[in-house]
């Protein structure tokens, strides 16, 4: 709880921040059966209003035994095209592997932190966090995000990997 009215208001922001996010994507999900418009436009909405800087789903190919990209928001259609990990490799394919999500608070830190869309990012010091998608507890697919330091400030690690597997 916090302590202070400022806190407690922050807080308050927050989960109405939340909130709309779900009421939101749930708004997009509704108004058409088109898979790729529907995803697409909830990355969309999540980094809007959760301030994230990049997005990605990466889906399960059995045949490949591979988590490839799919679904981006914030990524080149190059980067795109490179974002695959093998099941167990980099921080997506061991989040497919395990089932559990993971945080990375600072990937320059991070030498299992693969960076295969070449972006970079291991000279910042942006934050990943990758959550499992599951159906009946089986796993389909990775959320990934990534956040820069400008967007860390008030961000609590533990919240997002609560909105992030909802």
């Amino acid at each position: 709880m916090p302590k202070t009215q400022a806190g407690f208001i922050n807080q308050l922001n927050k989960k109405k921040r939340q909130l709309t996010t779900l009421y939101e994507i749930s708004k997009q999900l509704a108004s058409t059966i088109e898979l790729n418009i529907s995803i697409n436009s909830s990355l969309k909405l999540l980094a809007t209003y959760l301030d994230i800087h990049r997005i990605a789903l990466f889906i399960y190919e059995p045949e490949t035994k591979e988590f490839a990209m799919h679904y981006a928001y914030g990524f080149t259609r190059e980067e795109r095209q490179k974002g695959r990990d093998k099941l167990g490799e980099g921080i997506t394919g061991r989040v497919g592997k395990s089932g559990a999500p993971v945080v990375l608070p600072n990937v320059k830190d991070e030498p299992i932190f693969m960076n295969k869309t070449g972006r970079g990012l291991q000279k910042s010091a942006a934050s990943f966090i990758a959550v499992p998608v599951k159906i009946d507890r089986k796993v389909i697919g990775v959320l990934g995000i990534q956040r820069l330091p400008a967007d860390d400030e008030d961000v609590s690690f533990e919240e997002d990997i609560n909105m992030l597997s909802m």
